[in-house]
């Protein structure tokens, strides 16, 4: 998959990321893209993608690149929706019926190659039960600070994790997310129905350890989470009911921590070490935030996150173990 994310500025009228189109003069745009990894159906990325002003209804977008494009649009930058595809050949579109004085942002996807990445996935992430799988090489929606406001499901269920508060987005890095949880209050959140029995997958390196700092949480603050204990590498897991503490999981070093909630036959495991089993309660997550509490106000965390899986199911050993194995097998865990 190829996603080409177009930041159009108004010179001397409004910030950047934005296109303001307006009922006066022509516009001045200038455009910066940004190439997230991946391949097209034609082995090549859209480049050069402008956004030019016509009038104060239509704007017109264009690009280099051969390959079917999809086209999207937001006025928000955060929720996009298709608004065009378009063939082969064809590199312009114009948007007409605009309102007036309204921000727009756009961007274009080509078709998707028959190989996306990443690759080696295991095929079971693609079976119907995966709630959001989020990878920092895709779907990464980021202002010029590399400060990220959405991390989009790589399998396209709209189940993005957005920060719309700039003092709280993650800054964006090539080896993950890094939340600030020491002088900041990084964090992302996605509100979806999410119940037990579910799995959660989260590749993370502690940046810091402070004693009940949340790692992640539910919908709500303090619903079903996972935390740091004391000023030593110590996590617990809750439902409803704390688990013993897992102290297996070292600073600055990625490891995979893997927590299957299903009541009385829960369990939660670091790297390879033996799994913890206990009753976790029956409390429902009803979302996912990820970097403090559900509440986005309290408990933060100094974490890097590459990459995150959640599934609606208690997964089975199979299913376990492969989706265990790829990340720990992907990250040198």
């Amino acid at each position: 998959m190829v996603v080409i994310q177009v930041e159009v500025i108004r010179l001397g009228l409004i910030g950047k990321n934005k296109i303001m189109n307006r009922s006066v003069i022509k516009p001045i745009i200038r455009s910066v893209v940004h190439p997230l990894t991946g391949t097209s159906s034609s082995g090549s990325s859209p480049t050069n993608f402008v956004a030019t002003a016509i009038s104060s209804t239509e704007i017109d977008i264009t690009w280099d690149g051969a390959g079917e494009l999809s086209l999207e649009r937001s006025t928000d930058g955060i929720t996009y929706s298709v608004i065009a595809t378009i063939s082969d050949g064809i590199n312009i579109y114009h948007d007409t019926g605009l309102t007036a004085g309204t921000l727009y942002y756009y961007r274009g996807r080509f078709a998707e190659a028959s190989a996306e990445t990443p690759a080696s996935y295991p095929s079971c992430i693609d079976d119907g039960d995966t709630k959001g799988f989020y990878l920092v090489t895709e779907g990464i929606t980021k202002d010029g600070s590399d400060r990220v406001s959405k991390w989009a499901d790589f399998l396209e269920s709209e189940r993005d994790l957005v920060q719309a508060t700039a003092l709280k987005q993650p800054l964006y890095t090539a080896d993950g997310l890094e939340f600030n949880g020491s002088t900041r209050i990084d964090c992302m959140k996605a509100t979806f129905a999410f119940t037990q029995p579910c799995t959660y997958y989260i590749v993370v390196k502690m940046l810091g350890w402070t004693d009940v700092d949340f790692i992640f949480d539910g919908h709500g603050a303090s619903s079903v989470l996972i935390y740091q204990t004391g000023t030593s590498p110590g996590i617990k897991a809750y439902a409803g009911t704390l688990s013993s503490e897992n102290d297996n999981l070292s600073l600055d070093t990625l490891g995979l921590i893997r927590v299957v909630f299903n009541g009385a036959s829960s369990k939660f495991q670091i790297n390879k070490t033996t799994a913890i089993e206990w009753n976790a309660g029956s409390t429902d997550p009803g979302g996912f935030t990820i970097g403090a509490q559900g509440n986005q106000s309290t408990n933060p965390s100094n974490i890097l996150v590459p990459e995150i899986i959640l599934r609606d199911v208690a997964d089975g050993s199979t299913d376990y173990d492969a989706i265990g194995d790829y990340l720990i097998d992907k990250y040198s865990i």
